[in-house]
């Protein structure tokens, strides 16, 4: 992705010497909530059950919408079994309303023959289901993420890697490994591939990598800047920036025919597009108004419009599946990056995450949390949260630095 943060920056400095940013902070909350869910207990399934029962705990938890309490306190019962078969399990799960006595289970699963290999993912897809009887939304727990990690080789040389991993940061494998930087990964609607920018020849180009073969296409590569690829939300176009015409502008291509056209205009720097919903406006940042802020583009009308206020500096834009909130990069009058979130109904804006150097907010596919990353102690860590930043937890993920990190559509 291109940094707005070092190209907006950069273009000043190289313009005009030097930047002098005083930001407010008008209808701008912080929160630090309070603990809240339904309360809910989980038995354990089984004395030595590979960790099963552990990671629907986590999944129910990390949630933020559901609240660990005592049998006698909790309002949902969940009890079940994992039974060896010979070198498989059979898994049963029940779900039970504590308030009705004797009452027929709200949810009832049996899987037979499981191989051992498969147990975390199907505690996965258990959650999803409770998940979704429970809260009446889709869970996100079979979901992915994509990241950036630096690593060093045996001749201490510096490697790119793009990476996966099951949402909470297990079981992570290597996608691509490059010697020059790898950025912006983005995953199509349908988690089959990722675009991202890389480097042939010097020069940067977006690719797309299919996740199942690893087979990567060379997508787009013209003078100047090619960055910051977003997928529509049926997977058809992608929206880039590309510098070729002048100022770094917004365009769309078609994956079917290739054709291109350029969608933003003027002198501005035009940047980091992100889709509504329903695919008919486009978000960007752009310093069209003085300072980097998040505009609409609607493609019928063409009409742009700006979507945040608070504030001198807003970017790394996203919006919610319902198209109510818009999670983005903030700076605070302190001078830090935090991720806020914007009710675009009220036009309050909640500072959700409280480091010095938070990144790359990414939403969660049901629109309920966000993933980022944060700076501590020199390193940077990948973190995951609710939207009302109640609840946080930081993904056990270990490398020299991890950058951008992107969360993918639920998968089967």
């Amino acid at each position: 992705m291109i940094s707005f943060k070092k190209l907006f920056i950069g273009v000043l400095i190289y313009c005009c010497g030097s930047i002098a940013v005083a930001a407010t902070l008008e209808n701008i909350i912080i929160d630090k909530g309070k603990d809240a869910g339904l309360p809910i207990h989980i038995e354990l399934f089984a004395e030595f059950d590979h960790n099963f029962t552990a990671i629907l705990r986590n999944d129910l938890f990390n949630s933020g919408q559901f609240l660990a309490v005592a049998p006698a306190q909790a309002l949902y019962h969940i009890t079940g079994k994992l039974q060896r078969n010979n070198n498989r399990y059979d898994i049963v799960v029940t779900l039970r309303d504590n308030k009705v006595k004797d009452a027929t289970p709200l949810l009832q699963l049996e899987f037979i023959a499981i191989a051992t290999q498969d147990l975390r993912m199907m505690a996965h897809k258990i959650s999803n289901a409770i998940f979704k009887k429970l809260i009446g939304q889709p869970g996100i727990f079979t979901s992915s993420i994509a990241y950036i990690a630096k690593t060093t080789n045996s001749q201490g040389v510096m490697q790119y890697n793009l990476q996966i991993a099951e949402y909470d940061g297990f079981a992570t494998q290597k996608l691509l490994q490059a010697s020059t930087p790898l950025m912006s990964p983005a995953w199509s609607p349908d988690g089959t591939r990722i675009a991202y920018v890389a480097y042939v020849d010097n020069r940067a180009a977006i690719h797309v990598v299919t996740v199942a073969s690893g087979k990567v296409e060379l997508l787009l590569q013209y003078p100047g800047i090619n960055g910051s690829p977003a997928w529509s939300p049926d997977g058809t176009q992608l929206a880039v920036v590309l510098s070729k015409d002048g100022s770094p502008s917004i365009y769309i291509v078609d994956l079917a025919t290739k054709d291109l056209h350029r969608v933003s205009h003027g002198a501005s720097i035009d940047t980091e597009p992100f889709w509504w919903p329903q695919s008919n406006s486009i978000g960007f940042t752009s310093n069209r108004g003085g300072s980097p802020q998040l505009y609409a583009l609607n493609l019928t009308s063409k009409l742009v419009t700006r979507v945040t206020e608070s504030g001198t500096y807003n970017v790394r834009g996203s919006i919610t599946p319902d198209g109510k909130k818009l999670i983005f990069l903030h700076k605070t009058e302190r001078g830090y990056f935090n991720i806020a979130v914007k009710d675009l109904l009220s036009n309050t804006v909640n500072i959700i995450s409280a480091g010095e150097l938070d990144d790359a907010p990414s939403l969660s596919p049901n629109g309920m949390m966000v993933l980022y990353s944060v700076v501590d102690q020199g390193r940077t860590f990948v973190v995951a949260g609710t939207i009302d930043g109640r609840v946080k937890f930081k993904l056990p993920i270990r490398f020299i630095a991890v950058q951008q990190p992107v969360w993918s559509p639920v998968l089967p």
